[in-house]
């Protein structure tokens, strides 16, 4: 029957030209993951060549703007949030309490003579009724 024989051409026909997309997908999608692999990993070794050098010559930026604009802005916030914690934490310490007293009753530790010696020179002292130096 010729009819017969020309359906069973198209469905071999079909069937064949199914295949061919099959494998043409297959082989496209492996070509695109293969150029996509390379790719990120060309972009990769050009980061970790570039990137070291971009931020090192970034590093004077951020030193000499950017971080001093941080602490700016930082500063306020700080001194109305962080520095009276602070301060209630060590005034309701035990130890800082217990450390007050201590000095109370004894007087505090004697200075570092480095540290105590020029100091008393620049601001001088009451108690030895010295003057500052160049003070008069």
């Amino acid at each position: 029957d010729p009819l017969a024989q020309a359906r069973d051409r198209i469905g071999e026909a079909t069937s064949a030209a199914r295949d061919r997309g099959r494998d043409t997908v297959l082989a496209g999608r492996a070509e695109a993951v293969a150029f996509l692999r390379s790719g990120a990993d060309d972009g990769l070794s050009w980061a970790q060549g570039v990137l070291p050098r971009l931020v090192d010559g970034l590093v004077p930026h951020l030193i000499a703007v950017v971080v001093p604009r941080l602490i700016d802005g930082a500063v306020p916030d700080i001194r109305a949030r962080v520095v009276p914690v602070v301060i209630e934490d060590m005034t309701t310490d035990p130890r800082v309490r217990d450390l007050v007293a201590e000095q109370s009753r004894t007087g505090p530790p004697p200075a570092d003579g480095r540290v105590d010696s020029p100091l008393r020179q620049v601001i001088g002292t009451r108690d030895r009724g010295t003057t500052p130096a160049g003070g008069g």
